[in-house]
């Protein structure tokens, strides 16, 4: 599964709903622990593992190794890294969290 969004409407979902995991009523979705990290502007993180990036603070520009275009996160917008590299760049002090897919 491919996930590609960064709009705030998606960010306005419950994460469950960002990640698949749709609650059928029989049982509870599990919760995915998220990673918070403070990032100064300039600060360039790699991303190496499959995982959803949510810019809570600041303005993030992504980029993936076997993708031409970027992406800018504002707060509250979000972006999944598939198999390749993302790179993620602190364009303002930041805050950000990784969830593991």
């Amino acid at each position: 599964m491919q996930l590609s969004f960064d709009t705030h409407a998606a960010a306005r979902q419950p994460l469950s709903w960002m990640l698949g995991l749709a609650n059928d009523g029989a049982s509870p979705a599990l919760p995915v622990p998220a990673l918070p990290v403070a990032m100064r502007r300039g600060e360039t993180l790699a991303v190496d593992r499959p995982q959803v990036v949510i810019c809570t603070e600041g303005t993030l520009w992504i980029t993936h190794d076997d993708e031409p275009e970027s992406h800018v996160l504002e707060t509250g917008a979000c972006r999944a890294a598939g198999r390749a590299r993302m790179h993620v760049h602190a364009m303002s002090d930041a805050r950000v969290e990784f969830v593991a897919l």
